[in-house]
Parts: C-alpha cells; sequence; structure tokens
C-alpha cells in the first residue's frame, strides 16, 4: 500500500541563515483530508495540548521540525536534489506514526537557502513492514546457523565412528536426508508445527510396507524444536533396525505408539519404539554414535529421557518429552 501524503506546502523563510523556527509560508492538505492554511509557526496548535487534532498536531510537528530541513538543504547546498528527513511522532491518542518531509530548495548566489517546496508522508505502515522484515531475516538467520551447527556436528561425529569412507558418505547421506525431512515438514507449516504422525511415517517411509510397521497414537503437534530432534532420534531407530534389527527380516516388525499424559506444566508425551522379529545378534553395539544420539539428544535439546534397550528380539526405546515451553 502507498505511504499517504499528508502535506503540501511551500516555505519561504525570512531571514535564511536563521531558519530554525522562523518563516513565513502556506500549507495544504492533501485534498481527500480536507484544506487548511497556516501562515507560520504562530498559533499553531501544540500536540499535548487539550482538543488538538491529529492534523494540527502535524502541523505544529513541521513547524518545530523546519529547522532540521534547513539544515539538511544547507548541508546538500547547490545540489538539485531533494533532503528527506524521517522522524517518529506521538499522537495526542498516544499512538506512534512515522512521517517522512521531503522537501526540495532554491538558493541564492550566496548559497543561502531562499525557499523550500516539500510534502509530509504518513510512512507508519513502510516502518511496520520492515520492522517485520528485520524480525523474518533475524529468525532466518538465527535457524539457518542452528541447522549449520546441527549439520557440523552430524559430519564430525558420523566421520569418527565410520571405517570407510562409503559407510562415512551413506551414514552422512541418510541424516541429513532426516534434517531435510524435518525442514520440510515445518516449511510446510510455516514453522508452526508438525505431526507427529506425519514425522514418524516421513522417517519410516524408506523401509514400510503395510505388513512390518504399526502406528498409533492421538494427534499431538510438536513444536519446532521437538521436531527437529525426534526426527533425529526416529532417524537412527530406524537405520539400525533396517540394519540389524526387525527392518531387516522379512518376518521383523516395528511398532511406534505414543500417547499424551498430565496438563499445563506436567503435561508429557510418551514415544514407544519396539521391534518384534528382528535376526539375532550376539553382541549389539551400544555405543555408536546412532545410539548416543539416540540416549543423548532429547534429554540435552528437550529435557526429556530415553531408555534404550537391545533385546534379544529388537530394539525397545522409550522416549518421554515434556511438552510445556521450557524457559
Amino acid at each position: 500500500m502507498a505511504d499517504r501524503v499528508l502535506f503540501r506546502y511551500f516555505f519561504q523563510p525570512r531571514q535564511a541563515p536563521q531558519c530554525a523556527g522562523t518563516g513565513s509560508g502556506r500549507s495544504r492538505r492533501d485534498s481527500r483530508l480536507g484544506h487548511r492554511r497556516d501562515g507560520g509557526s504562530q498559533g499553531v496548535p501544540q500536540p499535548d495540548g487539550a482538543g488538538c487534532d491529529h492534523v494540527a498536531a502535524l502541523v505544529c510537528v513541521r513547524h518545530r521540525r523546519r529547522h532540521h530541513f534547513f539544515k539538511a538543504h544547507h548541508r546538500r547546498a547547490r545540489v538539485d536534489s531533494p533532503a528527506t528527513v524521517t522522524f517518529r511522532f506521538v499522537r495526542p491518542d498516544g499512538r506512534q506514526v512515522w512521517l517522512e518531509e521531503t522537501s526540495r530548495a532554491e538558493f541564492d548566489a550566496g548559497g543561502r537557502v531562499v525557499r523550500v517546496k516539500g510534502l509530509t508522508r504518513d510512512i507508519t505502515r513502510r516502518k511496520r513492514n520492515e520492522e517485520r522484515q528485520d524480525l523474518l531475516s533475524a529468525e532466518l538467520d538465527h535457524r539457518v546457523k542452528n541447522v549449520l551447527a546441527r549439520v557440523a556436528a552430524v559430519v564430525r561425529h558420523t566421520r569418527r565412528r565410520s571405517g570407510t569412507t562409503d559407510e562415512f558418505v551413506n551414514a552422512l547421506d541418510g541424516r541429513i536426508q532426516s534434517i531435510a525431512t524435518a525442514h520440510s515438514l515445518l516449511s510446510q507449516s510455516r514453522w508452526s508445527g508438525v505431526s507427529l504422525a506425519d514425522l514418524i511415517r516421513h522417517q519410516l517411509a524408506p523401509y514400510t510396507t503395510d505388513a512390518n510397521t504399526m502406528i498409533s497414537g492421538q494427534d499431538v503437534m510438536l513444536t519446532p524444536a521437538q521436531t527437529q530432534a525426534v526426527a533425529m532420534v526416529i532417524h537412527e531407530l530406524v537405520t539400525n533396525a533396517a540394519k540389524h534389527g526387525a527392518l531387516s527380516s522379512p518376518n521383523g516388525r516395528v511398532s511406534v505408539s505414543w500417547e499424551r499424559t498430565g496438563a499445563d506444566a506436567t503435561a508429557a508425551l510418551t514415544i514407544t519404539w519396539h521391534e518384534l522379529g528382528s535376526p539375532p545378534m550376539a553382541a549389539p553395539v551400544q555405543s555408536g554414535y546412532g545410539s548416543s544420539l539416540i540416549r543423548d539428544l532429547i534429554p540435552h535439546e528437550l529435557g526429556g529421557t530415553v531408555d534404550l534397550k537391545f533385546a534379544s528380539d529388537g530394539a525397545c526405546c522409550k522416549i518421554e518429552i515434556p511438552l510445556y515451553e521450557r524457559r
């Protein structure tokens, strides 16, 4: 929406070198607002005066700040371009508005301002939009830094625990894809939250069939922080099941269920991952980066708890996450 023009004016100072607060001229309100003329700063209502309306207050502000405009033009002496001054104004009703004064000056042979033409615009909408854009940019910058930090940590730890280059590449690709999937779901919801059921289905998608998975639970929405952490943990459980557990066997089955308990400050989410029919493992590895991430990420980032066990028929993991907002 375009800025609204409040005033158009012509001003000629009596003594250009001493222009602050002095002068004579005329001003005209935009035709949509009606007409108003004044003959200088004398008799102009004060912004905080009783019965002073918005337009009269703006006239007063323009006269009070006139010296700023002349100073701006003196700094630009003999330059045929407008001078612009932006300032904030508090209306008599307490609301803040932003005004922009744009004026063009004419100079005499000595370089002194002899007359000024200009207009005053209400740029409050523009300022509000700029403020919102700044907030969005700051939030985007924060999220990008968090993602890069998370990816850097994943790369570092994956490299340490990988025996070969191929193993490193495959593990890293899967973990980055897990992060990307979580961000895609968050983007679709404009970062307002993600359904836990949708998140688990997307993480299981590469391996799931109607016969080997069962997902059940009430509708629960995760916050962005919860979404990212849970996505990484579920990915590690899925990867382990596909390599060594139930999803590596034609007879294996994975059950993922969840329930919400409590209310307000005691509200919590419990997710249970249970594998059945896994191939027997003589000595399951429990100290790799994947199992460390499963055990440590939720407590570190969400203040929850994780109980991970490797039984003879497959892994069992119980995750508890507080649903109240951490301060």
